[in-house]
């Protein structure tokens, strides 16, 4: 489904609704439209403000263009990274993913300034240079914290079986990760096992990405 993006040049109030994402103008000012999407399915699935740049994550499948931007996607969902004016006109997106459904999930910021975001790959993948799984291609999490240029600061892996990390809570200098794995977890010196289909577990990282301590939920 294609987004629907309206605009003005200096102050704009952002709004989501499923499906779409626009912009409306404030106080009568003139504005413009445009839209971004392709064939698949594109969503967006966090949003994060600076004054001069709005970042945006999101997956998508098959291809999308945006602005001078034309992705294509590498497996059957892979995910991104805008970074926009407040015109909504893209001027860097990075994507990553692998040959199966990658999901990544909300945008953080931390104390420093750096952003913070994680998600989830299937085997072999890229994001800001190669991702290594494990060698079963089952399902992985990583943790990456970057500059608001995108340039890579340090990255953590979250392995075992059918890991998927859900959302990042940043609180201070401590940065909570929770997520689901089925019969493994491996974060760090730690593993977990279990014999239930299905576990809940929150881990806790420093704002230097130095793994702390994680917790099975079941």
């Amino acid at each position: 489904m294609p987004f629907d993006c309206k605009y003005v040049s200096k102050f704009a109030l952002v709004l989501i609704h499923i499906g779409w994402f626009f912009v409306s103008p404030i106080g009568g000012q003139d504005y413009r439209s445009f839209s971004y999407g392709g064939p698949g399915i594109e969503t967006i699935n966090s949003i994060s403000l600076s004054p001069d740049t709005i970042m945006i994550s999101g997956t998508f499948d098959q291809s999308f263009s945006w602005g001078d931007f034309n992705l294509e996607s590498k497996g059957d969902r892979d995910f991104y990274i805008a970074l926009t004016d407040w015109t909504g006109r893209p001027y860097r997106i990075i994507t990553g993913g692998s040959l199966r459904e990658d999901d990544i999930t909300n945008l953080e910021k931390l104390p420093n300034g750096n952003m913070i975001l994680g998600g989830t790959y299937w085997g072999d993948g890229y994001f800001l240079d190669t991702l290594n799984a494990n060698l079963s291609s089952s399902k992985n999490g990583f943790l990456n914290a970057f500059t608001s240029n995108c340039i890579l600061v340090w990255r953590n892996y979250i392995n075992g079986s059918g890991v998927d990390l859900k959302n990042i809570v940043v609180r201070g200098q401590k940065i909570y990760v929770a997520g689901t794995f089925e019969s493994s977890l491996s974060i760090g010196d730690t593993l977990i096992s279990s014999d239930y289909p299905q576990n809940l577990w929150v881990a806790e990282f420093s704002d230097q990405g130095v793994f702390q301590k994680v917790v099975q939920l079941n």
